[in-house]
């Protein structure tokens, strides 16, 4: 599957909201309202994934740039987050699964100690869609660090 075969699932303004997962701390789950917009850009090459949240009543936001590499199959993505992501966009690879998921992972770096990934996954429905973050260990192991629901909005 493309993202052209996905695009008119995921485009438009949707509400819903956010759970934020820190495990080490007590509550483990931050809940909060969230909005998510899914734009065309470029031409239309490009989808823009801007997102709101927040956390401890202060307001976050994030921007996910998704782009296709057709004769590859593969997502392309940068992902920057204004609580998550430090100085510097994070690069994203992945697929576009039979079912019209969009799964796409990168790493970072963490001092002393071998690269973590982050793996993001967007599931579309025709008037709802999930996106579940997840922090991934050097060793493979996946904990899930944000589940956003979504559903969308009238007139988008």
């Amino acid at each position: 599957m493309n993202l052209n075969a996905i695009k008119n699932r995921l485009l438009g303004s949707w509400k819903g909201t956010n759970n934020l997962y820190l495990r080490w701390m007590t509550p483990q789950e931050y809940p909060s309202a969230g909005t998510l917009h899914i734009t065309p850009t470029v031409g239309g090459k490009f989808l823009a994934l801007s997102y709101t949240w927040s956390h401890e009543e202060q307001p976050q936001e994030g921007l996910i740039l998704v782009g296709y590499e057709a004769s590859k199959d593969i997502v392309h993505a940068s992902w920057i987050d204004s609580w998550h992501a430090n100085e510097k966009p994070m690069a994203l690879t992945g697929t576009i699964t039979l079912q019209g998921n969009l799964d796409m992972g990168g790493s970072y770096s963490v001092e002393n100690h071998p690269d973590w990934g982050w793996r993001i996954v967007l599931t579309p429905a025709d008037t709802a869609l999930q996106m579940r973050m997840y922090n991934v260990t050097p060793e493979g192991e996946e904990d899930l660090a944000v589940q956003a629901d979504y559903h969308k909005q009238a007139n988008s």
